[in-house]
């Protein structure tokens, strides 16, 4: 969560909010790296956990549709933002260009992206989950919930720099507001996680 907060972090500190469509294709790059280091660090943290029960469930598998789901929801997640801004920007004034959402927007729009995309994160990973344990489908409303949290933080400290900020801000901020949504995600689909049953072994 520390690195997509950190793609978040640098792409502002490397161009404030993208004005030109190269700005808005490298701010995407960026969030697709933060996302595979994310999905990454997830899936392989979440594969330790669920192989002590589940013992046929292979890491190549669960990190792989973990790291997959995770670069392609950060381009969906990023790309209105991105396109709705550039587009604004060419139509605005100068003085409102850069202007962005009011922070108390941030949360909400955050929250509303993690519903759906945690929806889709959870989907992806039960279509392998369900081979292992008989009540998979639990397994996307957890996410979808633990997302919508995750991403209202995760939003939120995005939009707290108003202007471009000296690394020595940017990083604390990056790091805390990653450790925040990380600990929502996680106290969310934990407490969904001891509900899942394995599939009952047969001889």
């Amino acid at each position: 969560m520390t690195a997509a907060a950190g793609a978040f972090a640098l792409t502002f500190l490397l161009m404030g909010e993208p004005q030109t469509w190269w700005q808005g294709g490298l701010a995407l790059l960026i969030a697709m790296v933060g996302g595979a280091i994310e999905g990454l660090a997830v899936g392989y943290a979440q594969w330790l956990l669920l192989k002590r029960w589940l013992l046929s469930l292979t890491a190549l598998a669960w990190v792989g549709v973990t790291v997959a789901v995770a670069v392609v929801g950060w381009f969906l997640g990023t790309l209105p933002s991105i396109v709705l801004g550039i587009v604004a920007d060419d139509s605005a004034a100068p003085e409102a260009a850069t202007a962005g959402p009011p922070l108390w927007v941030m949360p909400l729009i955050g929250m509303g992206s993690g519903l759906v995309l945690g929806a889709l994160f959870g989907w992806a990973q039960s279509l392998v989950l369900r081979r292992h344990v008989t009540n998979a489908r639990t397994w996307t409303m957890a996410n979808a919930l633990g997302w919508a949290a995750a991403m209202a933080v995760m939003f939120t400290g995005a939009g707290i720099p108003s202007e471009p900020w000296p690394l020595g801000r940017l990083l604390p901020l990056a790091a805390l507001t990653g450790v925040v949504a990380g600990l929502a995600i996680g106290g969310v689909t934990g407490a969904f996680l001891q509900r899942l049953r394995p599939t009952p072994v047969t001889e």
